[in-house]
């Protein structure tokens, strides 16, 4: 298992510094060294990795450490204040996270249109519309809903209004403050 010292070469060459006297960014990796990362499939393309691409790495590496019972290098001071410093720059120039774009009618019409009137397609049509009607939830809060969870709450404004406590979410854990709810119109 590396020590500190190698993941803070490994952010050193991977993440963008402004250097001073070139005034431009710069990264520390050579080359011959990037290149041969690509060749290997290791990176899909020559430069430096997007700011997310490296906490991800560095997320991934210190979970093996955990798992392993090994010293986690992650955890060094070190290496924190040079991810801190690193996130605060890439803030400063204007650096944003690429967020996907919300899923609107006509692509969803188009995805609900590939379920076929199967068992399958039927439990598909439904998870997808489940999911966009809820507020776009995640995978994960989708594949842990239950029916138990589901309320009729009478008629609504449009249609039958449903209910579905939302047990747990990507940024809640379950039954720690208070039950989410989600609400969303039957026959969507």
């Amino acid at each position: 298992m590396p020590p500190a010292a190698v993941v803070i070469q490994f952010l050193v060459d991977h993440l963008q510094r402004y250097d001073a006297e070139l005034g431009a960014l710069v990264t520390e990796l050579p080359s011959p060294i990037d290149q041969a990362l690509v060749a290997a499939g290791f990176k899909a393309h020559r430069g430096p990795l997007a700011i997310a691409t490296v906490t991800h790495r560095l997320a991934v590496l210190s979970k093996a450490h955990v798992l392993k019972g090994a010293a986690n290098p992650c955890t060094d001071g070190a290496v924190r204040e040079l991810v801190a410093r690193a996130r605060r720059a890439y803030a400063a120039r204007g650096v944003r996270p690429k967020g996907k774009p919300a899923l609107v009618r006509e692509p969803l019409e188009a995805l609900v249109a590939t379920c076929d009137g199967s068992l399958r397609g039927v439990r598909d049509r439904a998870l997808i519309l489940f999911a966009w009607s809820s507020g776009g939830r995640r995978r994960s809060e989708v594949a842990q809903a239950v029916l138990e969870n589901l309320q009729r709450t009478g008629r609504g404004l449009w249609d039958d209004v449903m209910v579905a406590d939302l047990e747990a979410s990507g940024t809640r854990r379950a039954r720690r403050w208070r039950p989410g709810y989600s609400v969303f119109r039957r026959g969507t």
